[in-house]
């Protein structure tokens, strides 16, 4: 990547505009908290993270460990080690659900979704059991956010 992309790609993403203390000084996002836009700019608020601050948010995963390979199945709802996650699970009976009822956000950037990989969309379905793929690596402290309709519990 040339020095232009490095920025808007690494460098950028670090730098949350707010009017918050978000961190107390940690260098960390407080706990069961998540950001979510204000519609103005880029400027972002910290709201809890169960209730999504009266929004449908339903989970919330902060990838915590090294980076993922583009492509690589991950489970929303169980992720496994290097994630911390919030919120309940969501559940998505087919690719067609998932498409059509589901917003998945990266870093705040809401993603283009698609019934499988070969669309060569942003994040793709896998199986209903909660589990997409990305069309692009997921980096430590990368946050996924997925809205869904329907839920478990």
């Amino acid at each position: 990547m040339g020095a232009f992309e490095d920025f808007v790609n690494l460098e950028l993403p670090k730098r949350i505009a707010t009017n918050e203390h978000i961190d107390n000084g940690t260098g960390n996002l407080l706990a069961n908290k998540f950001l979510r836009t204000t519609g103005i700019g880029i400027l972002v608020e910290t709201v809890d993270a169960v209730t999504g601050g009266g929004s449908p948010l339903r989970r919330v995963i902060n990838r915590t460990g090294s980076t993922i390979v583009a492509d690589t199945p991950i489970d929303i709802n169980s992720p496994g080690a290097g994630w911390v996650t919030a919120g309940v699970d969501v559940l998505f009976a087919d690719s067609s659900e998932f498409v059509e009822k589901v917003q998945v956000f990266h870093n705040g950037v809401l993603q283009l979704s698609a019934t499988d990989g070969t669309a060569d969309n942003d994040v793709y379905f896998v199986s209903a059991s909660g589990t997409i793929a990305f069309e692009t690596k997921i980096r430590k402290n990368d946050v996924v956010q997925v809205w869904g309709v329907t839920t478990s519990g």
